[in-house]
């Protein structure tokens, strides 16, 4: 999920937030369908040694809330256990996907230092562990974390480079190092960080000695989804899909390889999977955490976008408009990433042309910048369709009027959510198809082209902030305009992005055609 997953929040310290801390009284359920990983630690107490191998495995899994509770249960029974606290310490912390809020700073420092109290009682390997650990929090959070990141990451890479054996510690020496950058592990050329590059080497090591390590399979993915070649994540995402069914998140992640290498079905499969997973895990444990506030929402919108990808029309409508239901209403107050999910089913309906659907679409509150973008840029779009150029002017006038409110828009950017330049996606398309209805074709073209120039800086998100790829409406306008050459350069341009996208293949199918190429418009059509 992220980076910026979709769906990160920053420093939440209330409402949602605060439901990962319920639970203190340490009851947490055995949970079902989670696996077998195990994590030897010191403690004489069998169930102690239970929970902690859960809590490591829902970490692996993103699920810190329960993992937290897993941990608390952990040191009920063994009060003595340091790793208990150790655990608690590290599933309070930060992860690519959060930010860690200042009201849980207090705990994570309190069970780290508890694990440091505790560490005569444990192996060397714990200990150095534990040591680590204590590098990662000050007695009083700090407003740059950044500092206590990077010295946590240096001493998992210490622990990882004197216990080498040790794959859990290479894992935890990978996410810790993933943390210093989340979702900004490659260069604007291609080439990984430096420090990427000791990502993917620990991570490889792992997985040569044990390919179904849950944790390093998910790590994997995340660390080479926005490569040039995320093609190299296709193993992990084949075995993590099956791990550990019970994570509806780690049934989900293969789909962000998936939909990266154009198998939008496999995405779309994942997704379907990961939804029955998260609302079994729901239904059965009454569960309202940040966990289901971000990743269970973070399934359905992606399952909207993927079965958009395969053309299947009111499969993607009911996802666009079950991720409007799920998102509640106290992260679509807190949360900027929560408009962007709201805002779905507008662009459901406008990705397939249901223009009186769109137009039947209730209006947003004021107070929500972002869905009123969506809502009058689908109408705009709507009546540009249908002909109607006032209609669509005014939508446009709409839009103009939210988008120069400095104030409002400085609001819809988070660090995971770059909400004003998704914003001048929108209104700068909508300008390009109202110039097109009003009879400026040559204004349709080329605000198209700028329109697809923000969309290229928009920073890599699965699935992307933006709803549909630009390149193929490009295409479609050149090919209405006869202009086939350059409507395959660009359905061409566009299949290197998204490969597969079958409307990008079905314009490149009509330019080979045009062009007497029939051998070549075979091969296209067999992909179709």
């Amino acid at each position: 999920m992220n980076a910026r997953h979709v769906l990160t929040v920053l420093a939440l310290t209330s409402g949602v937030a605060t439901a990962q801390h319920n639970g203190a009284d340490g009851k947490a359920p055995l949970l079902e369908k989670l696996g077998n990983r195990h994590h030897k630690v010191t403690t004489a107490n069998d169930d102690a040694q239970r929970y902690f191998d859960q809590g490591l495995t829902l970490c692996w899994a993103f699920n810190h809330p329960e993992a937290i509770r897993s941990f608390q249960r952990a040191a009920k029974l063994d009060p003595d256990c340091a790793m208990a606290y150790w655990g608690l310490a590290f599933a309070y912390g930060p992860n690519i996907n959060l930010p860690m809020g200042e009201d849980v700073n207090d705990k994570a420092f309190a069970a780290a230092r508890k694990a440091l109290e505790l560490a005569d009682k444990c192996t060397p390997k714990e200990q150095a562990y534990i040591q680590a650990m204590a590098k990662r929090y000050a007695k009083d959070a700090p407003k740059d974390r950044a500092p206590l990141d990077k010295a946590f990451a240096d001493g998992m890479r210490e622990v990882h480079k004197a216990h080498p054996d040790d794959l859990d510690g290479a894992v935890l020496f990978a996410e810790s190092l993933m943390d210093t950058m989340p979702w900004n592990y490659w260069l604007e050329d291609g080439k990984p960080k430096p420090e990427t590059v000791e990502v993917i080497d620990a991570l490889e090591g792992v997985l040569k000695a044990d390919p179904l390590h849950p944790g390093a399979n998910h790590y994997y993915i995340h660390a080479v989804e926005a490569s040039p070649a995320p093609e190299r994540g296709l193993a992990a995402a084949h075995r993590l899909g099956d791990l550990v069914p019970g994570s509806g998140h780690l049934v989900h992640m293969p789909s962000h390889i998936y939909l990266r290498v154009g198998q939008y079905h496999e995405a779309s499969r994942c997704n379907e999977r990961a939804i029955m997973a998260d609302e079994e895990y729901i239904r059965k444990y009454k569960v309202n955490t940040v966990y289901t506030a971000m990743y269970y929402v973070h399934n359905v919108q992606f399952l909207t976008y993927s079965t958009a990808m395969q053309g299947r029309r009111d499969d993607s409508v009911r996802a666009g408009r079950k991720t409007a239901d799920v998102v509640t209403p106290e992260a679509l107050k807190m949360m900027a990433e929560a408009q962007w999910a709201k805002a779905t089913p507008y662009l459901a309906l406008a990705r397939f042309g249901m223009w009186e659907d769109v137009l039947r679409e209730p209006a947003p509150a004021d107070e929500f910048l972002f869905l009123r973008v969506a809502y009058h840029y689908a109408r705009g779009l709507a009546h540009a369709r249908r002909k109607e150029v006032m209609e669509a002017e005014g939508e446009l006038a709409f839009l103009d009027k939210i988008v120069a409110n400095e104030a409002g828009m400085k609001k819809l950017e988070t660090p995971s959510f770059p909400g004003p330049a998704v914003v001048q996606v929108y209104r700068a398309l909508l300008a390009a198809e109202v110039a097109g209805v009003a009879g400026k074709p040559d204004e349709l073209r080329k605000g198209l082209e700028a329109a697809i120039a923000l969309q290229d800086k928009l920073p890599y998100m699965e699935p992307p902030y933006f709803y549909m790829p630009l390149r193929q409406r490009l295409g479609a306008v050149l090919v209405e305009q006869g202009k086939w050459k350059e409507a395959e350069a660009v359905y061409r341009a566009d299949l290197k992005k998204n490969p597969e996208n079958g409307w990008s293949l079905f314009g490149l199918l009509q330019c080979l055609r045009a062009g007497g190429r029939f051998a070549e418009a075979a091969d296209v059509e067999r992909r179709f």
